[in-house]
């Protein structure tokens, strides 16, 4: 469900649209080199491998590709360690439409950190 609200935000928002999915770390790490997205939105909480270990990778591997982080957690230790790992940003899953598309925004076109 987080996946087609964050789908539908998205599309809903020309130019953007939504150029992949992933079920897995691996498999969005995969993608990222596949399609190599202006930005990339991780849960925290996936199989194979977590949001940390995958934002730590796609930093690594496709350094200008933009990191948001999202997380059902809502604790400054999640955020710290998101950012630190190379996240350009973290929100929380119960973020308004409005802070995800600021966020976003302010991602694509300025590329400064955000916090949510």
């Amino acid at each position: 469900m987080v996946r087609r609200g964050i789908r539908s935000t998205v599309n809903g928002h020309p130019p953007w649209t939504v150029c992949g999915e992933a079920e897995n770390g691996q498999q969005a790490i995969d993608l990222v080199l596949e399609l190599k997205p202006d930005l990339v939105v991780l849960d925290l909480s996936m199989p194979v491998m977590n949001g940390f270990q995958a934002a730590a990778k796609i930093r690594q591997l496709a350094p200008s590709t933009k990191i948001l982080v999202l997380s059902m957690h809502d604790s400054s230790q999640a955020k710290h360690e998101a950012l630190a790992v190379g996240a350009d940003a973290f929100l929380t899953k119960t973020a308004s439409t409005d802070t995800f598309i600021r966020t976003v925004t302010a991602l694509l076109d300025t590329g400064f950190p955000q916090e949510g």
